[in-house]
Formats: structure tokens, sequence, C-alpha cells
């Protein structure tokens, strides 16, 4: 879950079973930034041509649970906690994202990274959102990447 500023769940659609596939769908021992750069990519096919960035980073969120919940799972390692990093370069809003992971047998930390870039026409509430005119004026974006929910 991306801690963000406090999000009406009642504003937000359900999400269909086709995203739901999009948030789950991944290949086993896949990288962490090819997996997100396809979860991107199948993201905006739902959401074309743009969407508002709230519901970016909420769609994110899932999908970083989801990828947080099965390397759990798959590798027997324990989430500690992560970061996103958003700056706007150009027409490209640049993402950098860390996880980091705990293995507690042999006390090693693992963490997976990723560096992506999305078109900034993709988002389309940069005269409203006060988080896009942040990057607008030059500052970086840094969130939280908390562990999932139990449910």
């Amino acid at each position: 879950m991306i801690d963000h500023k406090k999000v009406n769940k009642a504003e937000l659609p359900e999400n269909s079973q086709e995203e739901q596939e999009v948030i789950k769908a991944e290949v086993p021992d896949e990288s962490l930034e090819s997996a997100f750069i396809r979860f991107i990519r199948k993201l905006f096919s739902f959401l074309r041509p743009s969407c508002k960035f709230e519901e970016f980073l909420e769609k994110t969120g899932e999908y970083f649970d989801e990828r947080i919940r099965q390397t759990e799972q798959q590798k027997e390692l324990k989430y500690a906690g992560g970061k996103i990093t958003f700056n706007l370069k150009g027409s490209q809003v640049k993402m950098n994202a860390k996880l980091f992971f705990f293995k507690s047998e042999n006390e090693k930390w693992t963490v997976q990274e990723s560096s992506n870039t999305v078109d900034k026409s993709r988002f389309n509430d940069w005269d409203d959102d006060e988080d896009l005119k942040k990057l607008l004026h030059g500052e970086t974006l840094e969130f939280d990447i908390n562990p999932p929910d139990e449910n």
C-alpha cells in the first residue's frame, strides 16, 4: 500500500475482474523492474487514455501489495518497507521504487528496485492534484510503500 493522502474508497471504482488480473499477473522470479513495466502497460490499457494521479497511486499500491505477498510466500522473505519516488523530466514522469525484504535465517537484506517512466499526458489532473503541481515546480515526490493489509 502506498502511504499517501487518505483516499475515499467510495470515490474509487471497484476493480473489475480484468483489473484484478492486471494487478495479480506476474511471472515467478520476474524482476521488479520488468514486472512493474508490464503492470503499467496493462493498467493504462484499462485507463485509456489517462487517469487521475490518485487513481494511479491506488492501483499501483494494489500492485505492490500483491507483489510483496507473492515475494514473501515464494521466497520466504519478510517485507520491511519501501519507497517510491516521482520526478518530472520533460514530458516524462520518472518513477523509482525500492522494496526491502529481510531473510531472518541468514540475516541478509534483499532489495528489489525498479525505474520506469510514464508520459505525463497519462495523468489528467495536473491543474487539480497538489502532488502533480509539486512535480511541475520541480519537486520530487516520495511515498512509503507500506506492508499490505492482512486481509
